[in-house]
């Protein structure tokens, strides 16, 4: 399977994590796991997306990556990354004011609230 790959900047690094994937709707695999296929798929009419920055990188050991989908789109993750991280993966830049990686204090403006599925409300994007 071909992926582009392109590194973060060792600045950008989130502190805790190494790398991500990202996968397309042109580069999914409907060999996936059982949970993955009861995923809709996404529609054909969704355009490609292109990752927030440098946010697709490949990484090192796939078992550590879980598929989240974004929008409609497949997105492989490392465990623990936000939802946040995973937006910028799947190329959807969420507006934020307090949260950046180098940075302590997250969710506080509030200003980045996302929809998750079976939530009752709207959620600031943590893991």
């Amino acid at each position: 399977m071909d992926m582009d790959i392109v590194a973060y900047e060792e600045s950008d690094m989130p502190a805790n994590f190494d790398m991500a994937v990202s996968s397309t709707p042109e580069l999914h695999n409907a060999d996936q796991s059982a949970a993955a296929q009861a995923q809709p798929e996404p529609t054909p009419d969704l355009s490609p997306r292109t990752p927030v920055g440098s946010a697709r990188v490949h990484l090192l050991n796939p078992e550590d990556a879980i598929e989240v989908f974004v929008d409609g789109y497949p997105v492989k993750i490392l465990k623990g990354f936000t939802v946040l991280q995973a937006c910028e993966v799947a190329g959807v830049d969420i507006p934020r004011f307090c949260y950046h990686s180098r940075l302590s204090i997250v969710n506080n403006c509030r200003m980045c609230l996302v929809e998750v599925e079976k939530s009752p409300s709207l959620l600031p994007p943590a893991p």
